[in-house]
């Protein structure tokens, strides 16, 4: 009948978050992260500080490095390592991010977090990188597929940060095939960590008493 509850474990059960979970523990032999953890035992030990370590260090890289690329010219080879490499590590915390939302990795914290605040913390960091990557790639692509109007370092990095809202500040055009799929790219990775970040500040934020009954919580 049309109206018969559905039991759960039978075959017309939903299979859409097992489906997603499976994905996300496959995709995690991607991440470099994933395979230090299992080489040196870091959960299991419960070893949280390596990964505010690995968090912060890349921080701090992703940063270094955008002003590396800003002030040198950078051969296409050296420009392709550094490419391969941010982009290995995009994939790693974006991974990440996606596993604690979907519970697909409960190897990592035992099945929980460590700290909300520290959550927060970092999420933030994952952001201040990807802004900084994003502008690393904008200024190692050029003029010759951008097209920027006023200084080129601080405008790349004001359009990074824009668009990880998915805004822009018209001072950076895309010209070509590249250059539009990085931004399109950029704002759709902003969306959803800015949604992120957002959803998890606000749930830390101390909740008002009310002296009105029917709004207490017990």
């Amino acid at each position: 009948m049309a109206d018969e509850p559905v039991q759960s474990g039978t075959k017309r059960d939903t299979f859409v978050s097992s489906a997603v979970v499976r994905v996300l523990r496959y995709a995690e032999f991607g991440a470099a992260s994933s395979w230090i953890d299992r080489f040196f035992g870091l959960s299991a030990r419960g070893d949280y500080r390596f990964y505010d370590v690995w968090v912060l260090g890349w921080t701090i890289g992703a940063v270094a490095i955008f002003i590396i690329v800003s002030s040198a010219d950078f051969p296409t080879w050296l420009q392709m390592v550094v490419a391969a490499v941010s982009a290995a590590r995009v994939y790693d915390y974006l991974l990440y991010v996606l596993g604690t939302l979907f519970g697909a990795f409960p190897r990592k914290g035992h099945g929980r977090l460590r700290s909300y605040k520290r959550l927060v913390i970092l999420l933030m960091c994952d952001y201040l990188e990807t802004i900084f990557w994003f502008a690393t790639w904008y200024t190692m692509l050029g003029f010759a597929h951008l097209l920027v109007t006023g200084p080129k370092t601080l405008t790349v990095l004001r359009e990074s940060l824009v668009l990880m809202v998915a805004n822009s500040t018209g001072k950076v055009e895309a010209t070509s095939s590249w250059s539009l799929a990085l931004v399109t790219l950029n704002s759709a990775i902003g969306l959803f960590l800015t949604s992120v970040v957002v959803a998890y500040f606000v749930s830390l934020l101390p909740r008002p008493g009310s002296m009105d009954e029917s709004e207490r919580v017990e």
